[in-house]
């Protein structure tokens, strides 16, 4: 039966779940489970309409996440995991990605991620403009994830760690940058002063170009 639950405690098989968009009837759900069981290594298929998930019993080792996605999509609906298979290696990065506008901005950039080797998931929230990958360390890094999102067009940094919102992440890089730009006004600031007010150096190096010299340090300040 293509609905009966499945044997997730049999330690023979893996067991991943998908989240599946786009279903409307119990024709979509047969679709699915057929595409799904097409691909070698997959045991078992079984599609809920209700809750508008996927759970796939698969022989490890025989078929990576990223195929099973891939299967949906090419069934004509859209699918991201809930989990991957516990056996595989993983790491949750969160990314904070700015210029989205739209659920396709949204839809665009985890069809990006999520064709990455190694990546095990992909969901990304337009609300709070943040992204949440689950990947396997051993086969993408951070970086490759960044650089993944910005060839789709947008940007993208990793979240800070937890705790520190992104509010306050950039209120440090503020109070850095202003930090930097008074140490540079007061190195300015020193010559300026001496060259002005000591009577020895008020015509150094000469009388002609002293003048320009005050304009030259006083003009960044």
């Amino acid at each position: 039966m293509p609905n009966e639950p499945l044997k997730v405690s049999d330690p023979v098989f893996d067991e991943m779940a998908m989240d599946i968009e786009g279903m409307t009837c119990a024709s979509c759900v047969a679709r699915i489970e057929r595409k799904l069981s097409k691909l070698p290594g997959v045991e078992q298929a079984s599609v809920n309409l209700a809750t508008e998930q996927a759970r796939v019993r698969v022989k490890p080792g025989t078929v990576r996440p990223e195929e099973l996605i891939a299967a949906v999509e090419e069934a004509g609906y859209g699918a991201k995991f809930i989990h991957a298979p516990e056996s595989q290696s993983q790491e949750r990065q969160e990314l904070l990605i700015k210029g989205m506008t739209c659920a396709s901005c949204v839809a665009r950039i985890e069809r990006k991620i999520s064709g990455l080797d190694g990546v095990q998931s992909a969901a990304v929230n337009l609300a709070s403009e943040r992204a949440t990958v689950v990947f396997d360390p051993s086969l993408v890094t951070p970086s490759a994830l960044v650089a993944a999102v910005e060839e789709a067009g947008y940007e993208a940094e990793p979240a800070p760690e937890a705790g520190v919102t992104p509010q306050d992440d950039r209120q440090t890089r503020e109070l850095r940058t202003r930090k930097r730009t008074l140490f540079v006004g007061i190195a300015l600031t020193i010559p300026v002063v001496l060259l002005a007010f000591i009577p020895t150096l008020q015509s150094f190096p000469t009388a002609r170009t002293h003048g320009w010299m005050l304009a030259i340090l006083t003009l960044p300040i």
